[in-house]
């Protein structure tokens, strides 16, 4: 049962404030390791507490010199070790410390000092510890030098005692996941960090017996208050690593775990996944497996799938169902707001979807969905659910709310100005779930739901459908709605990031992820993105941050309607904003400076491809005449084309993985130009699939435009030499060689040498067998031929399409004109398709145009 709004919780006994707490183990356990750091997966340090007494004692004089008691110091540094040493360091100092998100590789630097500064200038005079172990030169180069402290300032120590902080002071600031926006400023007063660590040991059975195992990062409450704090608080050893070793070597928390008997860890969603996937075959899961008594899914929500998969992994070697455990919790309630039971299996309830959204309640049935309980609610802590009709009874969905000893009393600095309370003082929390018999299940955030047609749609179906995909990142998915003013309603967006490092159709894998959505939940997405590696955006937490992905999506968006990049400074790659005005620019790819590259929206880059300096990738969408320029230079002269015939074109370039373009290079695309997978170019290479028209002998052959161009193929595994030039309508072979100054005007065959101008096969590759025959071209049946046209036409415009669908009844004439479709339809009849043809035939079934095809 839910409490009635008015409970409150009963304080907890006090059995010591922090510090008292850790002076008692500085000064009765000198001898023993405070911690086991792991600088490596196999490089471990075991200071004691004698030794940390020491450099506490130093660091804290230093910080009282150079600071006024409150005030707020942040910790940069990716080092978790002196990220633990200046946190306690902070404490015996009387300052409220922060530690803060280091720079790393796949951050945008601009952006993170940008966020870094209003972060510094969001709390009244702060000041910042940069350690050593991070770039100080570049730090110090965009942060005022009045802000930093001085690490290395000469002090005289003396003894360890702690500075009177003013009443009612914060001990810990730490900031929300920022999953859905800004991540605010959370401060914990002493008495509330001590009722959750009192709590949090009684929920885990804390005893003497245990050890924390942890790669979770201190500047998140899941490293900082249950790993850390708690460790301290109790006087339990911790077992620690850097999340970047874990990412490495994930099965170092199998090691760590058997070397040193730990029993408790906790790890995000994401994180069980990594381990099923990647450690299911390491030998030492079995012996961690025996010390190892909980090991708790600390995310909003916990994913019955990613439990699954875990449980399944390691049973063969000896896994528990009770020892997998879960946790709800978040930084405004310090840490946990619930735990599951020890020795307790996780609760998973299946429930019907349909019938959640259609009347707001969890349907307990033999066949749906999947959802696991968070546990329940910890000793100091009261929750309850709540929706626009009031208090929820059991199993009814609202919004989860809570009220406890644990609870913050609201935002300092970014945030400051949120309320996020109810009048009677209890703590919404931005999810919704529902309760059963005293256990939470979460569900979502609220302002993730997404709304396509009076539908309210999860965007965790969505998102497990799409990680199902075998091309696909496990758990790098998210799913979000997108304002379409035009409908009244939002559109669904599904971005996945690609796996695979061969030539994949990214287009391909879309499509299937589609049709997977919509056999699964009838749901019709109206866009999927497949993205390069690391495309998403992460909370400082590891989650995958929506609202974050959502607003680079949008920005992606409005970068794709950039005509023309021109890069000139950059010298060894594109800028990433650059990168997303591109259809797909893969892992590893680069186009150095200079070049220009002209409508990208419509290039697609695989991963690992290179480009050389001075070159041009060049879209030609527009190779109108003009009409006036030839009535008034040329005026009476006739010409049997119209120029506007040339905008229903959608030309495309797609550039496999693993291929190399030298320097100098000019590709110009009106049809559709395609690189298999690990082509290598030499310099100075030319392609154009498109040509100028110079029949009319009474007008410039400037005025007489382009043709409609035909595609140029070019296969996996070829070698071009240096000045070549590649001409349209032609397929370049399979492993075939292309002699320096060839020009290429008709089909290379596979594993071939062509030489000459034009070009002819002057050497066979393999032993001399004859190349590989053309297959033989073959009419598609008007069935086929409907189903083929049908399932692109679907892939094009978002919804599915009848085989005997009108075509200009239902105004998908656009899309028939896509020259993209003329090249799809020549790959199934393997005979080029004449589009001037189809378009004059006036097609108005699939049926007719299969006749125009084939006839």
């Amino acid at each position: 049962m839910n409490p009635p709004p008015s409970a409150q919780p009963k304080p907890r006994a006090q059995t010591g404030t922090f510090l008292q707490r850790l002076s008692a183990a500085l000064d009765g356990r000198a001898d023993q390791p405070f911690i086991h750091y792991y600088r490596s997966a196999t490089e471990c340090r075991s200071p004691t507490f004698g030794a940390l007494k020491e450099v506490l004692a130093e660091d804290a004089a230093r910080l009282s010199a150079q600071t006024k008691p409150g005030q707020w110091v942040f910790i940069l540094s990716d080092d978790p070790l002196k990220q633990t040493l200046w946190w306690l360091a902070c404490q015996f100092a009387g300052v409220v410390p922060g530690i803060l998100t280091p720079l790393t590789p796949k951050l945008d630097q601009r952006k993170y000092f940008a966020d870094l500064r209003a972060t510094l200038n969001a709390y009244q005079d702060a000041r910042l510890i940069i350690d050593e172990s991070v770039d100080k030169a570049t730090y110090e180069s965009v942060l005022p030098p009045e802000q930093r402290l001085n690490l290395s300032a000469k002090v005289s120590p003396g003894a360890l005692t702690p500075r009177t902080r003013p009443d009612g002071a914060p001990i810990l600031f730490q900031q929300s996941s920022g999953t859905t926006g800004l991540r605010k400023g959370v401060v914990l007063s002493e008495s509330v960090l001590v009722s959750q660590l009192e709590a949090l040991s009684e929920a885990l059975s804390l005893t003497a017996n245990d050890r924390i195992v942890s790669w979770l990062p201190l500047y998140h409450d899941m490293g900082l208050v249950g790993c850390l704090t708690l460790a301290v608080f109790t006087a339990t050893p911790l077992i620690l690593t850097s999340p970047f070793v874990w990412l490495q070597d994930p099965a170092w928390l199998w090691r760590a775990a058997a070397a040193h008997a730990g029993t408790l860890a906790w790890m995000p969603n994401f994180a069980f996944n990594v381990m099923a996937e990647r450690t299911a075959a390491d030998k030492t899961a079995g012996a961690a497996l025996k010390t190892l008594r909980q090991i708790i899914s600390c995310s909003e929500p916990v994913r019955a799938a990613s439990i699954a998969a875990f449980t399944k992994a390691f049973a063969p070697a000896g896994l528990k169902p009770t020892t997998v455990s879960s946790s709800y919790a978040l930084a405004e309630n310090a840490f946990a707001a619930t735990q599951n039971p020890p020795a307790q299996a996780v609760k998973v309830e299946v429930i019907d979807k349909a019938r959640l959204e259609e009347t707001g309640r969890a349907i307990v049935v033999a066949d749906g969905f999947a959802v696991a309980s968070s546990g329940r609610a910890i000793a100091n802590t009261s929750l309850r659910i709540v929706n626009a009709k009031g208090i929820c009874t059991d199993g009814e969905l609202g919004e989860v709310q809570m009220k406890g000893g644990s609870l913050f009393s609201g935002y300092a600095g970014i945030g400051q100005e949120v309320a996020p309370f109810t009048e009677d003082g209890w703590y919404k929390s931005g999810d919704y779930g529902y309760m059963r018999g005293g256990e939470l299940f979460v569900l979502n955030r609220i302002k993730d739901t997404i709304i396509r047609a009076g539908r309210n749609i999860d965007p965790i179906d969505l998102e497990e459908i799409a990680s199902s995909d075998p091309e696909i990142k496990g758990g790098r998915v998210v799913a979000f709605g997108i304002d379409n003013a035009q409908e009244g309603t939002e559109d669904v967006v599904v971005l996945a990031e690609f796996a695979g490092l061969r030539v994949s159709d990214l287009d391909a894998i879309a499509a299937r992820i589609q049709e997977r959505i919509a056999a699964g939940t009838g749901i019709a997405v109206q866009k999927v993105e497949v993205l390069r590696d690391n495309w998403l955006v992460k909370s400082s937490s590891g989650k995958i941050s929506r609202a974050s992905s959502r607003a680079k999506y949008l920005k992606m968006l409005d970068a794709r309607t950039r005509e023309e990049i021109v890069n000139v400074s950059n010298e060894n790659n594109l800028t990433e904003d650059e990168k997303d005005a591109f259809r797909t620019f893969g892992s590893q790819s680069k186009i150095r400076a200079p070049a220009r590259i002209v409508d990208p929206s419509r290039i697609s880059i695989g991963n690992w491809v290179s480009f050389g300096r001075y070159g041009k990738l060049a879209i030609i969408k527009d190779f109108r005449a003009s009409k006036d320029m030839i009535e008034q230079h040329y005026p009476g002269v006739k010409y049997d084309y119209d120029p506007d015939i040339f905008g229903v074109r959608n030309p495309f370039i797609k550039v496999g993985d693993g291929t190399s373009i030298g320097d100098f290079f000019f590709i110009a695309c009106a049809n559709y130009i395609e690189f298999g997978k690990h082509v290598l170019v030499s310099d100075r290479l030319f392609v154009s699939d498109s040509n100028h028209i110079y029949d009319n002998p009474d007008l410039p052959i400037a005025l007489q435009s382009n043709d409609m161009g035909k595609p140029i193929i070019i296969e996996d595994h070829c070698w071009i030499g240096i000045n070549v030039v590649i001409l349209q309508g032609v397929r370049v072979g399979k492993h075939s060689v292309i002699s320096s100054g060839a020009v290429i005007t008709e089909d290379v065959p596979p594993y071939t040498v062509v030489a000459g101008n034009p070009a002819r096969v002057v050497k066979k590759i393999g032993g001399g067998e004859a190349p590989e025959a053309a297959p033989a071209a073959r009419a598609l049946s008007t069935d086929e031929l409907g189903l083929a046209v049908a399932k692109y036409l679907a892939a094009e415009i978002g919804r599915p399409v009848r085989p005997d669908e009108s075509l200009f009844r239902s105004g998908l004439l656009d899309s028939l004109k896509s020259l993209r479709l003329f090249v799809f339809l020549e790959e199934r009849l393997h005979r080029p398709v004449d589009s001037q043809k189809i378009l004059g035939a006036g097609v108005d079934t699939i049926n007719a145009l299969s006749k125009a095809l084939t006839g």
